[in-house]
């Protein structure tokens, strides 16, 4: 069993059609929103196991390409100072899931140095050569090598869903991209999912409509159908850039 914490990253802001995909000028589609940022922290209250769901923005805007959403990080938000606060260094990090890759929720792993990072196999796949209107998703408009070059090698990859052990399940939830999976974590405050970007926020489960970046409609929607069983079945199911959903897990 794990306690759970969510630790603040940063804001991205986004359109209104980004949060949720919704079109139409009625919906004011162009609007920016301030979206927050988390990484989220499981322990183990059985073993010392220290874990991260995702891994964070870039440490500075000037890091990806311009044509990127802009953000802002407070010197304390950035991704080892955040572990800190909560008396953690990154070799105390035993492993990290990326439910996607693009760079605003992969990005921090070039920090992660040694740590093993888990990913769908599809994601890996379709990062490396994405259709044209999703290279931005992947920094792909960058100069370079792409970001998630630099820590390929830490990656291993799943086919899947995968049982990590009896608490801790990898569930395949394609439609935000390919291979975006979510985390399903039996902990203290009961079952826990923690849904990725399918979802932005809790608007999203309401309306039972996906955030507007997504790879394929019929996959998104399936996975919106997952998440309202898991709810039924009373799994509480996080949206990814939700202040109030994540307020009972911000622990300091």
């Amino acid at each position: 069993m794990y306690t759970i914490s969510a630790i603040p990253i940063g804001t991205l802001y986004c359109c209104n059609i980004t949060r949720i995909a919704r079109i139409g000028i009625t919906h004011d589609i162009g609007k920016i929103s301030p979206l927050p940022c988390y990484i989220w922290l499981l322990k183990n209250i059985n073993k010392k196991e220290n874990i991260i769901i995702e891994a964070g923005l870039p440490d500075k805007q000037n890091d990806v390409a311009k044509e990127q959403d802009k953000f802002i990080r407070k010197d304390d938000e950035l991704l080892i100072p955040a572990l800190k606060k909560h008396g953690l260094d990154i070799s105390d990090i035993t492993f990290c899931i990326l439910t996607h890759l693009h760079w605003d929720n992969a990005w921090g792993a070039k920090h992660l140095g040694n740590v093993p990072i888990l990913v769908q196999q599809k994601e890996i796949r379709y990062a490396v050569a994405p259709y044209t209107l999703d290279r931005d998703c992947y920094d792909l408009n960058n100069e370079g090598a792409p970001f998630y070059s630099s820590f390929y090698w830490n990656m291993k990859f799943l086919d899947g869903d995968a049982k990590l052990n009896d608490d801790l399940h990898i569930v395949a939830l394609p439609g935000h991209t390919p291979g975006s999976q979510g985390v399903l974590v039996n902990t203290t405050s009961g079952k826990i999912f923690l849904a990725g970007d399918i979802a932005y926020t809790q608007e999203n489960l309401n309306t039972h409509i996906p955030s507007g970046i997504r790879m394929d409609s019929r996959d998104a929607m399936q996975a919106m159908n997952r998440l309202d069983r898991m709810q039924k079945e009373g799994i509480t199911v996080i949206p990814s850039h939700d202040h109030e959903s994540a307020s009972p897990f911000l622990t300091l």
